[in-house]
């Protein structure tokens, strides 16, 4: 394969950070690169000692090109790169890229080439991947343990020099990556700045918590078996502000709890994808919304729940009536014990539960002297009868009339 030189960025030549590489067959037949030393033992993307300068790796394909396909570079937590990679986006013939690719490509506003195939595209800028997912959609993202086969074939109208990419960029891209990402980013609106997150920790429910975890004095919550346990808690909290893997991994490492375990991509990531997974947006949160601290506040529940759905107690017998397609039939305890639990989620307890019911029954409690007392209105299933020696009338039933 030729490799243009003169055109890959001079940043990553400065880098120790090269493999050569060949196509082999795995396992499964199909082909996949391999990367190698000067040596002619395979390299490893997440151990450096494998690696080499540009020169070393250059010089070594021109000595042997027979031997070896092409020449590589390894992304590593280490350095500021990422890389983006489009699989079967350009007629290698015409030179004509499918649908709106470049829009992407020319939106990270950094050094972009033609992959080796002739039909992809790497575009290699300064930046972060803001999640855990690496590749869907014909797209991947890396920057670490990964390596790019590099061709030098730069792509007409793209910087020639490796530049930030704008944040908007990488996360519209990663978007048709993991397409959650965008939906909790519409789930909290308006992107918020780390210390409007820390702010808005300070000030949740529970910001006492937050504010011992993020001062790093887990020990005394007294409730946390490991460190472990209390760095998953503060990324919860912080989760539940922002959906940004990124800034939660910037919060986190500006808090009393950072230590090197911190700096392990595979238990960094672990804990904050197990975060985003478990920890619903504020709002949304039973927590958050029927809690104050570790305090239950039955009203907040019954409030919610009587803005949906009617109910009557009668003061003599206790039984509990709910409003049903034009009738109040029986029931309204299991109704109430039903929606209740669904909206408690993993907050449910039962004794929770048994003071919703009771405080339902004593804000909608009746006498039963006032049910039934128009002897003149008939329930029909179109409506209410009501008739008189001289009038009759059919109108809409109404949850007011018991």
């Amino acid at each position: 394969m030729n490799i243009d030189i003169t055109m890959v960025p001079q940043v990553l030549k400065e880098r120790n950070q090269w493999v050569l590489w060949k196509l082999e067959q795995n396992d499964d037949g199909r082909n996949t690169k391999v990367p190698y030393n000067k040596n002619g033992f395979r390299a490893k993307t997440n151990d450096s000692s494998t690696w080499m300068t540009f020169e070393d790796a250059r010089t070594a394909y021109i000595e042997s090109p027979e031997e070896y396909s092409g020449l590589g570079f390894v992304f590593s937590k280490d350095d500021p790169f990422i890389g983006f990679d489009w699989d079967d986006v350009r007629n290698p013939i015409t030179g004509e890229f499918y649908s709106d690719i470049l829009d992407e490509i020319l939106s990270l506003a950094s050094y972009a080439e033609i992959s080796q195939s002739g039909e992809g595209v790497h575009v290699i800028a300064i930046g972060k991947v803001p999640g855990p997912r690496r590749r869907n959609n014909g797209r991947e993202m890396y920057d670490h343990d990964r390596f790019f086969v590099v061709t030098g074939n730069h792509i007409s109208g793209t910087p020639l020099t490796i530049n930030e990419a704008p944040e908007e960029a990488i996360l519209e891209i990663y978007s048709k990556i993991d397409s959650s990402s965008t939906k909790d980013a519409e789930k909290l609106g308006p992107r918020l700045t780390d210390a409007e997150v820390i702010e808005k920790c300070e000030n949740a429910a529970n910001g006492k918590l937050f504010e011992l975890l993020y001062s790093g004095n887990w020990l005394s919550v007294g409730k946390y078996p490991s460190q472990s346990e209390a760095d998953l808690a503060l990324c919860n909290l912080l989760a539940a502000q922002t959906r940004d893997s990124k800034q939660i991994d910037r919060i986190f490492s500006g808090s009393g709890l950072y230590r090197d375990k911190w700096d392990r991509d595979d238990y960094k990531n672990l804990t904050i994808s197990k975060s985003l997974e478990d920890v619903k947006p504020v709002g949304t949160n039973p927590r958050d919304k029927y809690f104050e601290g570790s305090r239950f506040v039955v009203k907040l529940l019954v409030d919610e729940i009587l803005e949906g759905e009617h109910f009557f107690t009668l003061s003599d017998t206790g039984e509990l009536y709910h409003y049903d397609g034009g009738v109040y039939r029986l029931g309204g305890e299991n109704l109430i014990k039903s929606i209740a639990q669904e909206k408690l989620g993993h907050q449910f307890r039962m004794n929770y539960i048994a003071e919703v019911l009771e405080y339902i029954k004593t804000e909608v409690s009746v006498d039963c002297s006032s049910i039934n007392r128009e002897s003149h209105i008939i329930n029909l299933n179109n409506g209410l009868y009501q008739f008189y020696p001289d009038t009759q009338l059919l109108f809409s039933h109404h949850l007011n009339m018991h």
